[in-house]
């Protein structure tokens, strides 16, 4: 497993907020979930931005202070944000109760105001929603960008990204271009072989979220493809299966609402291009008269096989004629343009356009 993380935990350790908090309640001791700040039944980033709004952002006394006392201490405070930042987001531990509803093992005098009820599971939200789209597909590396569409600034979000790892593996995580500015305080990105995750608090003091937008570029993620393996489809998926705990499909807006977002997996199809210089038509590495005599020859006296079909198709109009070689011709000797890419310009290179019937049986790239 990879981890790759940068966070603001400098600043929460020069704030000075470590003293008690005391807390009143209408109602005995009763069971509750360590952790559940939010009190919905999940331990997310949700609970994270509920310490941080009470500690910070002069909310209103939290429903259940026995949950948000992670670190079961008695009292509610900055060791309590990063214990529960670090069990939804690092692998971190707390003290029972977690998971289940059940009566505190250290009483004290923290309570719960709200009963413990059954996990709430609300509806996905199609306004807000994470989307996988392709940005490159290389010989032997596929890029993707994970982009966030919501209509409310978000003050944290969360959520893993799964593939076949029989396909190949991750090799280079990065912030994406919108979220790159915004500067997050908390970012926690974890590669594992069958996917990776990613949980980002934009600011513990709440001073800055992410704002409203759609197909925001969050986290950019290059793949190298094991072209050894048995190719064809595959697909990209938001998940919440990596992890332990799992981290969630979360977005937590601005003023605390903890939302599940709906999702688009990316479905693709995963070949081996064929890569090779237009213009190479007898397929020597040189660019030539030679090849246009070699593509006249295959025209008009026959038969001569042709290495790379595509490479003699000059002017890329998907057929093979006269009109290839004098277009070379013209680029060699008369300032002509250059061949269609990929050319002797731009390099080795697939076929832009492969919805023709020309074939490439040998590659003619160095």
């Amino acid at each position: 497993m990879l981890r790759i993380g940068s966070c603001g935990w400098l600043l929460l350790m020069l704030v000075v907020i470590l003293q008690s908090t005391g807390l009143s309640a209408q109602q005995t001791n009763g069971d509750f979930r360590r952790g559940d700040c939010h009190v919905d039944g999940h331990v997310d980033l949700a609970d994270v931005v509920q310490v941080i709004d009470y500690l910070f952002g002069g909310a209103a006394p939290i429903d259940c202070a026995l949950a948000c006392d992670a670190n079961d201490d008695d009292t509610i405070d900055m060791q309590d944000l990063i214990t529960i930042t670090l069990y939804v987001v690092l692998d971190g531990t707390m003290p029972p109760p977690v998971g289940s509803c059940e009566q505190d093992p250290t009483p004290g005098t923290l309570f719960c105001d709200v009963p413990c009820d059954p996990p709430v599971v609300p509806p996905l939200s199609a306004e807000h929603r994470f989307e996988v789209m392709v940005t490159y597909v290389q010989p032997q590396f596929v890029g993707l960008i994970v982009a966030s569409t919501s209509p409310d600034p978000l003050h944290a979000f969360s959520f893993g990204l799964c593939h076949d790892p029989g396909q190949g593996s991750v090799q280079q995580l990065d912030l994406g271009a919108d979220l790159q500015p915004t500067a997050p305080e908390f970012v926690d990105v974890v590669i594992e072989p069958g996917g990776w995750t990613a949980a980002v608090v934009m600011s513990f003091l709440n001073a800055q979220p992410f704002p409203a937008g759609s197909e925001q570029r969050v986290i950019e993620a290059q793949y190298e493809v094991d072209l050894t393996s048995q190719l064809g489809f595959t697909e990209f998926c938001p998940c919440e299966t990596i992890g332990d705990p799992p981290l969630a499909i979360r977005m937590v807006t601005e003023d605390g609402e903890a939302v599940w977002p709906e999702f688009d997996c990316l479905p693709l199809v995963i070949v081996d291009p064929i890569f090779f210089v237009r213009g190479d038509c007898n397929g020597d590495g040189g660019f030539n008269v030679a090849d246009a005599v070699y593509l006249l020859g295959h025209l008009f006296v026959g038969p001569v096989v042709l290495p790379c079909e595509d490479a003699c198709d000059i002017n890329d109009d998907g057929g093979l004629d006269i009109s290839d070689p004098v277009y070379f011709l013209a680029f060699l000797f008369s300032g002509g343009a250059l061949p269609a890419p990929p050319n002797p310009s731009t390099g080795c290179g697939e076929d832009f356009d492969d919805s023709d019937a020309l074939q490439c049986g040998q590659l003619n790239c160095p």
